[in-house]
């Protein structure tokens, strides 16, 4: 058996398992460290002992992933080291963290069986039976570019749980339930463009068709030659991806300011987005493709005086303050720990007291009103620097106060909106899986972020949610049985009516 062109490697794992085993027992490579015996789909390791492991005649490693991983799309937006790091975790061990290392840790990016039905058809024209494309299962790809339509996935009641099902792993025309498959996004005319677009740059890039110049910091060099070196770029480019996609994109895209802000290099602090989705997303936004990105990056290039941003390569400016008017922080700190131990303790009941005695007379008092008082410069200087533990357990922020109000509103919005997440899933496996055990792990499938917060989840009206909606194995029996008595029943009822 041989690997089709473009053909992701998992998908090969799994479709060597149905024709070796009937799908009973998944192939997968011993360096997998797995104990649910599932291979990765968006980012497979252990490579490097494939073909051992699978007695095929496979190419070299290097071309396995070049050839039929997404390493290639992620690696132009990736640096040297980051790269590598990606390659090593393909060949061998897997590596913690991988997703953070190529920017995919959005929640808009999460791995979705998803699937084109006229390519299904195409492959079993030409092969006999349907592969699963890399490129369709890359977190973020929406549309087929081959044929410009939408990807399908499974039902709402199948998708989580299928990939927890090891027999169910292949392209299918229907779905797991027998049910129709289902679109993987709802997109308006401008998203479905954007979608279509992004998947064919990404699918040149793939193939070895693309633009050989794109990467992070080249589409933030290319963004400052078209926008201008003006103050406020995010906003310039806020509003071309709001007219080119529309007001969804931020959610279909999870671009927020922050994103906004590395894009286009104003935010010093951070690394140039790495998410090659987000980077297309903005090359079709702006330049409208490939070529007029070359051309405007080449201009950019061209021209005499323009200074691109860069911020490892930015000169820092010296600060010309005097700093040895007063003590620094560490200095200061480093003075009252050198202070005899009797000094130390005097200083701190006597600034404590100061405090205190502000409290006693104006109970309500806030942070930003001390500065006012008699002796606050001194008292508020040791008690920021020396003893703030203390001072911030006496009188708190009102940052503090807001930060904890809101925590406690958004978690109560959370419990409110997974209880009835979990009442729909428990309706909707009634109506459209009634035979299967209602499970906790259906119930707390598909949602909106499989990392509920634990919070949310040892919530005592989550609990009981979970208690009254799941099934034990002698509920599940007991449901299925009482099912199957009233079937009889009504079947008794209607046979006697007729004679």
């Amino acid at each position: 058996m041989h690997m089709v062109p473009e053909e992701d490697v998992t998908g090969f794992i799994v479709r060597q398992s149905f024709e070796r085993s009937q799908g009973k027992v998944l192939i997968r490579p011993s360096t997998v460290a797995d104990s649910t015996r599932r291979p990765g789909w968006v980012f497979p390791s252990g490579l490097g002992h494939l073909g051992e492991e699978l007695q095929a005649n496979l190419p070299p490693v290097d071309e396995l992933i070049d050839g039929h991983t997404r390493f290639p799309l992620y690696a132009k937006f990736l640096t040297e080291k980051d790269s590598k790091a990606l390659r090593e975790h393909h060949k061998g061990i897997a590596i913690k963290g991988v997703a953070a290392r190529v920017g995919m840790t959005n929640g808009a990016f999460r791995g979705r069986m998803t699937m084109c039905p006229e390519c299904m058809e195409r492959d079993t024209h030409q092969n006999g039976y349907a592969i699963w494309h890399r490129l369709a299962l890359m977190p973020g790809i929406w549309a087929c570019p081959v044929h410009k339509r939408p990807l399908l996935t499974f039902c709402e009641a199948c998708e989580a749980g299928h990939r927890r099902v090891r027999t169910n792993w292949r392209p299918m025309r229907r779905c797991v339930c027998g049910g129709h498959l289902r679109v993987v996004a709802r997109l308006d005319n401008k998203t479905q463009e954007m979608a279509i677009s992004v998947a064919s740059m990404a699918d040149q890039i793939l193939r070895g068709t693309g633009s050989s110049v794109v990467s992070s910091e080249s589409v933030t060099q290319a963004l400052h030659h078209y926008f201008g070196n003006c103050q406020r770029l995010h906003n310039r480019l806020n509003e071309a991806l709001y007219q080119a996609i529309g007001p969804d994109y931020r959610s279909f895209l999870g671009i927020g300011l922050d994103t906004l802000k590395r894009l286009v290099g104003s935010s010093g602090h951070y690394a140039p987005i790495r998410n090659p989705i987000q980077n297309l997303a903005v090359i079709h936004a702006v330049f409208g493709g490939f070529d007029n990105f070359s051309a405007v990056l080449r201009a950019g290039q061209e021209t005499v005086g323009i200074r691109f941003s860069n911020p490892e390569s930015d000169k820092k400016i010296p600060d010309k303050r005097r700093k040895d008017r007063h003590r620094t922080k560490e200095q200061y700190i480093e003075w009252v720990g050198g202070l005899p131990w009797e000094q130390q303790a005097n200083l701190r009941l006597t600034y404590r007291k100061w405090l205190l005695e502000l409290l006693h007379e104006n109970p309500a008092i806030y942070r930003a009103e001390l500065k006012s008082q008699p002796g606050s410069k001194a008292a508020l200087r040791y008690l920021l620097n020396v003893d703030k533990v203390w001072y911030d357990r006496t009188l708190p922020s009102r940052a503090r106060k807001r930060c904890y109000v809101t925590q406690e509103l958004i978690n109560v919005r959370k419990i409110e909106q997974l209880t009835r997440h979990i009442q729909k899933r428990y309706e909707l496996s009634l109506k459209e899986r009634p035979m299967q055990r209602i499970t906790k792990a259906y119930l707390l499938s598909n949602v909106s972020c499989e990392t509920t917060t634990n919070l949310v989840l040892v919530s005592e009206g989550i609990q009981m949610s979970l208690a009254a909606c799941s099934e034990t194995f002698a509920e599940w029996k007991k449901r299925v049985k009482g099912n199957d008595l009233k079937q009889e029943k009504c079947s008794r009822w209607h046979t006697q009516n007729a004679g």
